[in-house]
């Protein structure tokens, strides 16, 4: 399921994240699979710690710029990384606490994916497949981005070296398994439709001509999704909510003190904004499409054929129990098709209102 080059750069990105403390794991190219690293952990903690702390020095700083009534330059780059530190610690936090859970939960995706290759998909090429090289290309993409994002913060600082607040590096976030898209194409595998051609399956017949292999392996999707929104899911709405809303503010920041802010302090207000959003909004968009396709593949199922009317009405029953897959956490944020419209509306919307109300103040 995954190419030579995947594992190579999981295991460089891995290599990336443990030298700057972003994970206590580390990718072992002999298995292929992740573990624990006990100086990576300590590295982690110690990141953690130092994150913590010039969070909490942000927030000091900042608030003793605050006027209460006139906002300055300085108070409105500060505030925003106040919410950029809210960013980094909330993830970072999370994965050393939950370290061991989200090792097992990716070795479980990687295990399942080759082992659903070696049973199913014979003929499927990692290194041919389009989704296997558009998966290599976000992995570089994201181990570039690791490599040269924490550098990017000594042009902030020459222009801002008078800040209230010590600018700390950021970390670089862990692309640490694109399991997702994994997923995605193992359940259009067990979809049924009239519409699908022969020459776009990956797998042999055999998957789809007894239920209880269907079932079977929608019930593994359905329980390796489960495990990664349990370590995952409560991340991705704290950063839903805290992208929407930092998002909002520089947008409401640039617009109402266009005149009166520095050039390089509007541009870097503008380009982040435009980058979180379209990065969010991407995430949003992919999500809510998976969501949508995988919850189809049970209502699919009527239109496979079997040996026994037995085995199409006991499909027909789960296809009827299955609750949805859905990426976030239930009862709380679901993330959806038209989740990414709604973020979108949510900033704009945000936006004017912020204008036509605290903006005539």
């Amino acid at each position: 399921m995954h190419s030579k080059r995947y594992y190579q750069l999981i295991y460089m990105t891995c290599k990336v994240c443990a030298f700057f403390g972003t994970t206590g794991m580390i990718f072992n190219r002999k298995t292929n699979l992740y573990q624990m690293d006990e100086k990576a952990r300590k590295k982690q903690l110690r990141s953690c710690i130092g994150v913590a702390s010039y969070f909490v020095f942000f927030i000091f700083g900042t608030y003793r710029i605050y006027d209460g009534k006139n906002t300055t330059q300085e108070f409105n780059l500060c505030y925003s990384f106040v919410f950029i530190g809210a960013v980094i610690i909330g993830p970072l936090c999370n994965t050393y606490w939950k370290q061991g859970d989200i090792v097992t939960t990716l070795n479980q995706c990687l295990i399942y994916a080759e082992r659903f290759r070696e049973n199913w998909m014979p003929t499927y090429i990692p290194g041919k497949a389009k989704l296997s090289r558009l998966m290599d290309s976000i992995l570089f993409l994201g181990l570039l981005n690791n490599c040269c994002h924490p550098f990017s913060t000594v042009v902030f600082f020459i222009f801002n070296s008078k800040l209230p607040i010590y600018f700390h590096n950021l970390y670089p976030e862990e692309v640490a398994n694109l399991g997702v898209p994994v997923f995605f194409l193992i359940a259009n595998e067990l979809k049924a439709s009239s519409r699908i051609k022969k020459t776009e399956r990956f797998a042999i017949p055999e998957l789809r001509r007894a239920a209880k292999n269907i079932v079977i392996e929608f019930n593994s999707i359905r329980i390796l999704n489960t495990g990664m929104m349990q370590n995952l899911g409560h991340a991705l709405v704290l950063s839903n909510g805290l992208f929407g809303q930092y998002c909002l503010f520089s947008n409401f920041v640039v617009i109402k003190q266009w005149n009166e802010m520095e050039p390089y302090a509007k541009t870097y207000l503008i380009l982040l904004s435009i980058v979180l959003q379209i990065l969010w909004g991407t995430v949003l968009k992919v999500s809510g499409r998976i969501h949508a396709n995988v919850n189809r593949v049970p209502k699919s199922w009527k239109y496979l054929e079997f040996d026994t009317p037995e085995e199409k009405k006991y499909l027909q029953k789960v296809a009827k129990s299955c609750r949805k897959i859905g990426i976030g956490v239930d009862g709380l944020f679901i993330i959806k098709r038209t989740s990414s419209l709604k973020f979108f509306r949510a900033i704009v919307k945000g936006t004017f209102r912020a204008l036509l109300t605290i903006g005539r103040k």
